[in-house]
């Protein structure tokens, strides 16, 4: 690799350079060597422990490209907590079947957006193209079993999609 190993961007912290070759599986399987390259940090954000990542498609980044990047991920996270509420709104009927399918006493009670609310855990912010991020929650297991609430938004902070994959 050439360029710089790490890149410090202010207010969010110290990115690294990371390279997978694990990720696609044996050199020489099916789909040949894929290699996992990204710009990786953490955040501790009100006692919450956030990833934030930033991946190289092809072309090596810039370290003005990984800042601007970051500089993406800080205005998110500074509207963050309205972008958490939009998101467990948009997701509260769906939440609320899985809540009551829990089938115990917790789940005899309505969910409501505040209890959800309450349940969301910020777990990492992706910059995965220049005009979106994809910011990922947790639940502790208490909603949706284990699945992630993955929310994608647009620059300009719009909520685009929420989904709670695999």
């Amino acid at each position: 690799m050439s360029g710089p190993d790490s890149v410090h961007v202010p207010g969010l912290g110290t990115f690294r350079h990371e390279v997978d070759r694990s990720y696609g599986g044996p050199v020489g399987g099916p789909y040949g060597e894929l290699v996992l390259v990204s710009w990786e940090a953490e955040l501790d954000r009100r006692g919450e422990q956030v990833k934030l990542s930033l991946y190289e498609d092809g072309s090596p980044l810039s370290p003005e490209e990984v800042t601007r990047a970051g500089q993406r991920m800080l205005a998110f996270l500074e509207r963050e907590e309205s972008a958490r509420r939009e998101v467990a709104t948009a997701l509260l009927d769906l939440a609320g079947d899985w809540w009551a399918a829990r089938g115990d006493e917790v789940s005899e009670t309505p969910l409501t957006v505040e209890t959800f609310l309450g349940l969301m855990r910020l777990e990492a912010v992706v910059a995965e193209e220049e005009d979106q991020l994809t910011v990922y929650y947790d639940d502790d297991g208490e909603v949706f079993a284990g699945h992630a609430i993955q929310a994608v938004f647009g620059v300009d902070g719009t909520l685009i999609n929420t989904d709670i994959p695999g």
